[in-house]
């Protein structure tokens, strides 16, 4: 169903708006699997060496193994369509500001 005229542009807005939150946390989450990788890397290093830890060690392996199930646990994703319509969505954002993105007086009436 099509937005009302009088207030397609304000509730087109709110919803891109949200959308752009969500992708950006989506970028967020891809950073978190960066680290989440580099934390697993560093817990297997120490796991090799479990019979030798010192205490500080001992309480490094335990931050890091936090650390990657707090990451572990907020991972969002999209379902495909959601990442098709996500890019047809930025695709026609493009389109729209190269096509009225200079236009001052867009709509106005004289």
């Amino acid at each position: 169903m099509s937005n009302m005229s009088y207030c397609r542009f304000h509730n087109t807005v709110i919803d891109l708006r949200d959308c752009k939150e969500a992708l950006e946390k989506l970028n967020d989450t891809d950073d978190e699997a960066a680290r989440k990788c580099e934390l697993e890397v560093a817990i297997a290093v120490l796991d090799e060496q479990e019979e030798e830890w010192t205490t500080a060690e001992e309480d490094e392996h335990y931050a890091l193994t936090e650390e990657w199930e707090e990451l572990d646990s907020n991972t969002d994703t999209l379902s495909e369509d959601e990442a098709l319509r996500a890019k047809e969505l930025i695709r026609v954002c493009v389109e729209i500001a190269e096509q009225f993105g200079d236009h001052e007086t867009l709509g106005r009436t004289k």
